[in-house]
């Protein structure tokens, strides 16, 4: 499959390509926006993902994707940016123009590799009557959708596409609350209020390191294509 990486930081962009071969993804890598939207200019097709660091040399990953959707892709692709901070807006901007996931460096190249694997997934359902569609971001119980406050969703969506890897008390920090540390007992009484509408037994905890949902409460996995 054909992957395009944008990172300007010569090192992290080798070692991604190193790793991304190694798993047998064709990599064409770029550190300059302009010059990888000159790329696509006449190599737009046949692209299956994009990897795009949101802040590069000569403008930025979202330009990247604005530069996408101009085109016009024949074939659809799955794109993820990724940045060494967080900041609202710039996610904001990020999905408005595009973005399928993002990724807060540093990461584990496992974590990467993981979303790659599991590209263009579409729905997830459980052995309780759950499902969650990881596109839509919507939860629901036997079609019923269950309405959820943006910090639940924010951590519902992390647990569903983290399947079956735990997420840790500093992923919830750094994604759900924006890098701000919080005590445990935040994090528990969200925990608590989103099992009171999942059910009890869908999220479970890993002792002094975080939550997750276990591969084996998972019935079907419907794909896009």
């Amino acid at each position: 499959m054909k992957l395009i990486l944008l990172e300007d930081d010569f090192l992290l962009n080798k070692l991604l390509t190193r790793i991304l071969k190694k798993n047998n993804y064709l990599v064409e890598s770029f550190t300059d926006a302009v010059e990888l939207n000159n790329y696509l200019l006449h190599y737009k097709n046949n692209i299956d993902f994009f990897i795009l660091d949101l802040n590069v040399q000569n403008g930025s990953g979202i330009d990247v994707l604005k530069k996408i959707n101009d085109l016009n892709l024949e074939r659809e692709c799955y794109k993820i940016m990724i940045s060494g901070y967080f900041d609202k807006d710039n996610l904001k901007d990020c999905y408005v123009n595009g973005c399928d996931d993002y990724l807060k460096k540093p990461f584990n190249h496992e974590e990467l590799l993981l979303k790659l694997k599991y590209f263009k997934k579409d729905e997830v359902t459980l052995s309780n009557g759950l499902s969650y569609n990881l596109l839509s971001k919507e939860l629901k119980r036997n079609s019923n959708i269950i309405n959820l406050t943006l910090k639940e969703t924010l951590l519902i969506d992390e647990l569903f596409n983290s399947i079956p890897h735990v997420v840790s008390h500093n992923q919830i920090e750094d994604y759900i609350y924006e890098g701000q540390s919080v005590s445990s007992e935040v994090v528990r009484t969200l925990i608590r209020r989103l099992r009171k509408k999942v059910g009890k037994d869908v999220i479970l905890n890993k002792v002094n390191f975080g939550y997750y949902i276990s591969n084996d409460l998972v019935v079907n996995l419907n794909q896009l294509f």
